[in-house]
């Protein structure tokens, strides 16, 4: 994990940009890479959470 010192452009850098992702921890810009999920199973939060909004699309293409 790299520490950005302050730029104007970094400073309202947030999220994750190709394989990078910025995040702020109080005043500091930290820059690490993004993390590999794969052959992690989902928590059982995640899991509803995913149900949910699959069944919110279902729903919103039934609209149109």
């Amino acid at each position: 994990m790299a520490r950005v010192k302050t730029n104007p452009v970094i400073e309202q850098l947030r999220g994750a940009v190709g394989d990078l992702v910025f995040k702020r921890y109080g005043d500091e810009v930290v820059v690490a890479r993004k993390p590999d999920l794969s052959g992690r199973p989902p928590t059982e939060a995640q899991a509803a959470q995913r149900e949910q909004f699959r069944q919110a699309a279902l729903y919103g293409k039934t609209l149109s």
